[in-house]
């Protein structure tokens, strides 16, 4: 995804709440948690902003959060 990043001509950054994207995207993530015996948390800060591309954003906590839960011992935590 980095890569794809890296080879746009123009990435277009704007205010993003990186609490709301996180939030949101954490929350798809539950039940595919609980369905392999996962204890999964979140604890997100409220009202952050970055400069980024939202798209991009998503994608890359998407994949954090999906690797997260991929790579966990059984009956771990996330």
């Amino acid at each position: 995804m980095l890569s794809r990043l890296q080879e746009k001509e123009e990435v277009v950054l704007t205010d993003v709440s990186i609490s709301e994207v996180t939030e949101k995207v954490a929350a798809e993530f539950r039940i595919l948690a609980a369905n392999n015996g996962l204890l999964y948390e979140t604890e997100i800060v409220k009202d952050r902003k970055v400069k980024a591309d939202e798209g991009g954003l998503r994608e890359l906590v998407s994949i954090l959060i999906d690797n997260a839960v991929k790579y966990c011992t059984e009956g771990g935590n996330v």
